[in-house]
């Protein structure tokens, strides 16, 4: 009988000790949450003001590719046009 009743408060006090131990551990947690949580917002600000910042850039990108899309079709005309002539003159040339 005193074996149970030991063998009851050793239990007992491993069962205290895992409860000490899982609140321990669930409080580490909700720190490691909360850190977790502001690492998240800092990130989330850094990339809003990153792109806030990279807007207008892309827009002058955007625009300057626009620009040497519309170059490189008047160029394409021109030299489409160059040809053309080219080869009506060789073709007057060439013709008895």
């Amino acid at each position: 009988m005193i074996e149970a009743v030991q063998f009851g408060s050793e239990l007992a006090d491993s069962v205290h000790y895992i409860g000490e131990m899982l609140e321990l551990a669930v409080d580490q947690l909700g720190r490691v949450g909360e850190a977790a949580g502001e690492y998240a917002r800092e990130l989330g600000t850094s990339v809003g003001d990153a792109l806030v910042r990279l807007d207008p850039l892309l827009e002058l990108a955007g625009r300057e590719l626009g620009r040497v899309g519309d170059a490189a079709d008047e160029t394409a005309r021109r030299v489409a046009a160059s040809l053309g002539e080219a080869i009506d003159r060789l073709d007057a040339l060439l013709r008895p």
